[in-house]
């Protein structure tokens, strides 16, 4: 029985198809897995003697995409010393204290593309309110960085560190500073 080029063809596409589809699928675990390491990280940087990301400080470059620190610098430079507003508080905990331990940390991450993934972070204040933090990650030289942050504990409406600092921002060149 002689077999045709096309059936050999056909065949040897399918083959390479389902490789590519496995290898895709392995890559996107990888990234996935890769992206919840990285939160999980940050998480274990608060408590008594630990130093969380802060933005923008000078840890900043670290954990944050180059946009967000640039956006955060940008509302400190237009307020000057009176500021006090988003970068006031920490977004990934919820809090300002960051002598924090996070006991029922969850994080779960999605793999959205090649340079972005979405993590949702779970954990139990220590007044008891269940925290329910989104992290918009995007990768910067083969390192993920957040790029935003959305808190969903408590009521609605629900803005984002980079809506909230674009906002200041505006609110902030309306007024002009006193030197």
């Amino acid at each position: 029985m002689k077999i045709s080029l096309s059936f050999k063809v056909a065949v040897l596409a399918a083959l390479l198809s389902g490789m590519l589809s496995n290898f895709s699928q392995a890559q996107i675990a990888t990234q996935t897995e890769s992206a919840r390491h990285f939160v999980e990280s940050l998480y274990s940087l608060y408590g008594p003697s630990g130093n969380p990301p802060t933005l923008p400080g000078d840890n900043a470059s670290q954990f944050f995409a180059p946009s967000l620190i640039q956006l955060a610098k940008n509302v400190r430079s237009i307020a000057g010393p009176r500021y006090s507003g988003a970068l006031d508080y920490d977004h990934l905990c919820n809090c300002k204290d960051t002598n924090v331990t996070f006991p029922n940390l969850r994080v779960v991450a999605k793999y959205v593309t090649p340079d972005q993934a979405v993590a949702t972070v779970t954990f139990t204040g220590k007044d008891g309110t269940k925290n329910i933090i989104l992290i918009n990650l995007t990768q910067e030289a083969s390192n993920w960085r957040i790029s935003d942050i959305k808190d969903y504990t408590g009521p609605a409406p629900y803005t984002s560190l980079r809506g909230l600092l674009k906002s200041e921002i505006k609110a902030w060149s309306k007024v002009q500073p006193s030197h």
